[in-house]
């Protein structure tokens, strides 16, 4: 597996995590705007990065990198 795609998967599992902590808290609390917020902006970059792991997926299935 090439190094940005792990680099890229790891930071998407970290933002995983602190999605699921925002979660716990925001269902304690639902009138809680700001934690939903934050909820949105880190599905919005989860998404992203799963775009960019689709793509890198993809060109390197494509393209492999010569040994």
């Amino acid at each position: 597996m090439h190094e940005s795609i792990v680099g890229v998967e790891k930071i998407r599992n970290d933002l995983k995590v602190k999605r699921k902590l925002l979660f716990i808290n925001f269902s304690k609390t639902p009138s809680d705007t700001r934690s939903a917020l934050e909820i949105k902006l880190l599905d919005d970059q989860i998404s992203d990065l799963d775009t960019v792991l689709s793509i890198q997926c993809h060109s390197e299935q494509w393209f492999p990198k010569a040994s």
